[in-house]
């Protein structure tokens, strides 16, 4: 099992992660630390049935929300944009612009970071998509980069071992609508790359189905 958390510091991430766990009485686990994130990006290809995303590379240093000067309900409308008429005419109006300098506005801050992507969520198990897994393996921050061109991989992140033992530095994720499919997926990319030792981890179940519900309600 896996889980994401954040912290401002590696000890204030330590005691965060020790003290929720131990509630259950789980005394054994690995906390990877986040060195660099080259990609984040899930699309799904619907012909091909495996995921499809942009290859690209996040900017290293992503400025801040706040150097923007946009209020932050701009961020939490943007998140969760109701099905309407007139969609944009809300934000336009909180970004202190019109539609076409908010289409401006939103190129610009894809282009630096601060705006990962700009989509409609699908539920991924009703087109197909039941399929996915996390790949492992040890690799320079070069290789790990690498693999965010690779347009079949979703998340691209490069950890290092805070506390434990864990052989692996880098994992990317992959989506499709049948293990077939990801394996054949999986054995190009690392062929590609030329890695030898990796492991695939398939997923069992999703303990956070409805995250695109919960981004919803944070803006009620």
């Amino acid at each position: 099992m896996w889980f994401v958390t954040k912290a401002k510091s590696k000890e204030e991430l330590i005691t965060k992660v020790s003290n929720t766990l131990t509630r259950f009485g789980i005394n054994d686990f690995v906390i990877l630390t986040a060195l660099r994130t080259y990609k984040i990006d899930v699309k799904f290809d619907l012909i091909n049935g495996v995921s499809r995303t942009k290859s690209m590379i996040l900017p290293l240093n992503v400025p801040s929300i706040e150097s923007t000067g946009l209020p932050m309900e701009f961020f939490r409308k943007l998140r969760s944009i109701g099905i309407e008429q007139e969609p944009f005419n809300e934000l336009a109006n909180l970004a202190g612009t019109n539609v076409d300098g908010l289409r401006d506005l939103i190129s610009n801050l894809m282009k630096v970071g601060i705006i990962r992507d700009f989509y409609a969520t699908l539920d991924s198990d009703k087109v197909g998509f039941r399929e996915n897994a996390m790949v492992v393996f040890k690799a320079t921050p070069e290789i790990c980069e690498r693999t965010a061109l690779f347009e079949e991989a979703t998340h691209v992140v490069l950890r290092e071992v805070t506390l434990g033992s864990w052989p692996y530095n880098c994992y990317f994720m992959i989506h499709g609508v049948s293990r077939d499919v990801l394996e054949n997926a999986i054995g190009n990319i690392v062929r590609r790359l030329g890695i030898n030792e990796y492991e695939v981890l398939y997923s069992i179940r999703n303990l956070l189905p409805e995250m695109a519900r919960r981004l919803e309600l944070t803006n009620t």
